[in-house]
């Protein structure tokens, strides 16, 4: 089966929407934040749509290993997961000295985890449970048994408020309290204990990889075949997740078993429509743009994140009247003063994505896709 396209674009489009909402300057729309709590905005789409890729990904990327579970392929992924996770640690330690206090950046203070620790992790774990397991049945019944196992250690030992989420001690324990994301509050959006159900989210990505994989797609019939089905099962979990809503809230800092679902099938049906879009009907719109991000997707956040530290840097910054700023808080700034706050925020990222987009570009057409 040849490479899918829909699966490239969608890649592509999460990523700009992640480097949108990631990159805000100032007040930004209602729709571009996150949920304070329970809920789930289309911001809060972004980081499990991702994830979700990552599992379709790997049913496609292991088919010329023909999906053998052995000392290697587990050397891979541990090998490649490891890579993300450690980059994403030194992305939160850039830049390493401090020119402010002028200083090295001490470890005692460092967040340990993050987007790509997070994305490292579940790469690993599920890669390894997925290629162990094999077929639909088991790997649904592990992802079954996570999101139920998660959620009743977050009923039993705590609740889903605040206060007595279980994973704010857990992850305090083990990663110490200086090292999350909100040390006064005990605790990381991607910590630990909730890498647990995002797992269970590549395993969804993963079975609906093998899925569109397995299945003629070459045929009508085929195509047919696959886009119900897809259809059907996204539309099963979204109806479970907001059924389960009042016992298991769908919330994205705790990764909450609803939300798994809730975002999994929303995930399947977004794939459906580009599915039938680009590789059924062979559309080309947007396909380059969104394949330029999608083909080189974690090398282009890198990116992002250390130019807007490098830009962040003190000898790097300049005043305007009595105001200091970045190059981008500048432009943010100017954007702003055109519109209104929150459109001058949104064309500020946008103008960002196209940036990155021109840089990575040449790669794309140079078919030089750098692997994290």
């Amino acid at each position: 089966m040849k490479r899918l396209l829909s699966l490239d674009v969608f890649r592509g489009l999460t990523l700009a929407l992640m480097l949108i909402v990631n990159n805000q300057s100032g007040k930004a729309f209602e729709a571009l934040r996150h949920k304070p709590w329970d809920g789930c905005s289309p911001t809060d789409l972004v980081f499990p749509f991702f994830l979700f890729i990552v599992g379709a990904s790997m049913w496609f990327s292991y088919r010329k290993t023909n999906h053998e579970f052995n000392r290697a392929a587990v050397w891979r992924l541990f090998k490649r997961g490891a890579l993300i996770f450690l980059v994403g640690l030194g992305l939160n330690w850039f830049p390493f000295y401090d020119f402010g206090a002028h200083e090295w950046r001490a470890w005692e203070n460092l967040r340990i985890m993050g987007v790509l620790q997070r994305i490292g992790l579940t790469f690993f774990l599920g890669g390894v449970l997925a290629l162990w397991l094999k077929t639909y049945r088991r790997i649904l019944i592990a992802a079954g048994i996570l999101l139920v196992g998660y959620w009743l250690g977050v009923e039993f030992l705590g609740d889903a408020t605040r206060e007595g989420y279980i994973g704010c001690r857990i992850d305090a324990f083990l990663l110490g309290t200086n090292h999350l994301h909100r040390p006064a509050q005990s605790f990381d959006p991607e910590g630990l204990f909730s890498t647990i159900s995002a797992v269970a989210t590549v395993l969804l990505g993963y079975v609906t990889g093998m899925f569109v994989g397995t299945r003629n797609a070459d045929a009508d019939t085929g195509y047919s075949k696959v886009l119900g089905g897809l259809g059907i099962a996204g539309g099963l979990c979204v109806v479970a997740a907001l059924a389960l809503n009042t016992i298991c809230p769908i919330n994205k800092p705790i990764w909450s078993s609803s939300f798994v679902l809730y975002t999994a099938g929303l995930a399947m049906m977004v794939w459906m429509i580009l599915l039938w879009f680009y590789d059924f009907r062979g559309k080309r719109f947007g396909a380059t743009f969104f394949s330029v991000f999608g083909t080189n997707a974690l090398f282009a956040y890198v990116l992002v994140g250390v130019l807007m530290r490098v830009l962040g840097m003190p000898f790097l910054r300049f005043t305007v009247g009595e105001q200091s700023y970045t190059v981008y808080s500048w432009w943010a700034h100017f954007l702003v003063d055109l519109t209104t706050p929150q459109i001058g925020s949104l064309l500020a990222s946008i103008t960002l994505i196209g940036v990155i987009w021109c840089i990575v570009y040449p790669l794309y057409r140079r078919k030089i896709f750098i692997r994290l």
